[in-house]
């Protein structure tokens, strides 16, 4: 816990932190001040060390920062002096043996939706996070620049990996032309450079592609037990390590799925979808829009079980969630805007008869579910 928030309050002094780990330090901070007698257990020479600290952390934080941001980061580098002073505080370290306080309840109201997030990961190991005031990335012959033009790095290494984290977006224009869309949660490991013998590229969470056509070039998608192999198409893969099924559906063009397990291959048309669970692979006709619809800003309920529409909520609100009981058999459907605070969306869900509770535990966001509870009739 202690190394944890020493790595936060770094993160808020150098303005790189979240707005839910901001509110996180918040929360911590204002416990740590109502607690009287933390000062006890500073030694004098503790004492001094801390007043040196934050006298060094002012001057340095104005020099780099404007003076209205200084004076609303001030608790915080206090609160850094003292993650990196003390050792065994209440509170802030996990030596001591009294306990944390409950965790709090939220409102719905604080949780944001996602928004432009991302880490790009070189061949060295070095990881650079993305602009948040950007929405995609273009990989060129030699450099990369951000799809406004501004350059993000040049001269790019050969194996890259675009990683979007829980609660974020962000789209990529691969070196051949291919545009790809990747939702919250998702990784997709690509070259700087395709080959001409294939374009392969490995995808694991959920990613739309606009695949350029190269007859002479097969565009391969490697995910979770299968391959989808296309000269040039649209089509939605949805591959979550923690979900038993691969999901592949396609919007037009032609597209073959190969099953890894069972090495079958099978061809898709537009509108249809192909499930691979195992060695076996499923095709059936959907709502297309359904699967695709988180692209354009939507969530799509098209008649789903209550988890599958609260994990999808989950992934884009950086949410940890925790069933209680058993889930109402009723089916969820409706269409609702990805841009909205959380309260909206669980007051939407809330008609399929479930009930939600927020509480912030330690950095993560839980969300509590369970079926709604009926009063009695008089």
């Amino acid at each position: 816990m202690g190394n944890t928030l020493r790595k936060l309050a770094k993160k808020i002094l150098h303005g790189s932190a979240t707005d839910a780990e901001q509110r996180f330090m918040d929360t911590y901070y204002d416990a740590f001040d109502h607690v009287k007698d933390h000062e006890e257990v500073l030694t004098p020479a503790e004492q001094t060390a801390l007043r040196n600290h934050i006298d060094q952390g002012i001057q340095t934080h104005i020099q780099q920062k404007d003076a209205i941001r200084f004076r609303k980061w001030l608790p915080y580098a206090a609160a850094a002096a003292i993650l990196v002073v003390l050792g065994g505080t209440w509170l802030f370290f996990s030596g001591d043996s009294r306990p944390l306080p409950t965790a709090p309840k939220l409102a719905g109201e604080e949780i944001l939706p996602g928004g432009n997030r991302a880490t790009l990961t070189l061949a060295n190991g070095r990881m650079i996070d993305l602009s948040e005031t950007k929405t995609g990335i273009v990989i060129a012959e030699e450099n990369i620049t951000y799809n406004d033009g501004d350059t993000l790095l040049l001269e790019p290494s050969e194996t890259l990996v675009l990683t979007v984290p829980k609660g974020g977006t962000y789209q990529i224009t691969l070196s051949d032309g291919t545009k790809v869309w990747l939702n919250a949660a998702s990784t997709l490991t690509y070259p700087s450079r395709f080959t001409k013998a294939a374009r392969v590229v490995e995808i694991s969470g959920e990613a739309y592609f606009a695949v350029a056509k190269d007859k002479s070039s097969p565009f391969k998608v490697n995910s979770n037990g299968q391959t989808v192999e296309v000269l040039g198409t649209e089509f939605n893969i949805t591959a979550y390590p923690a979900e038993n099924q691969t999901k592949t559906t396609l919007v037009k063009g032609e597209v073959k799925i190969s099953n890894l397990k069972s090495q079958t291959s099978k061809l898709l048309k537009p509108g249809e979808q192909a499930v691979v669970s195992g060695p076996t692979m499923n095709i059936a006709t959907v709502n297309v829009e359904s699967f695709t619809a988180w692209k354009d800003g939507f969530f799509y309920f098209d008649n789903v079980p209550p988890r599958a529409a609260i994990e999808q909520v989950a992934r884009w609100y950086d949410l940890e969630v925790v069933y209680e009981g058993t889930m109402p058999a009723t089916l969820v459907f409706g269409m609702i805007d990805r841009t909205k605070l959380l309260s909206a969306v669980l007051k939407s869900l809330a008609k399929s008869g479930l009930d939600f509770e927020i509480r912030q535990d330690g950095l993560k966001k839980q969300l509590l579910v369970r079926e709604e509870t009926k009063q009695p009739t008089k």
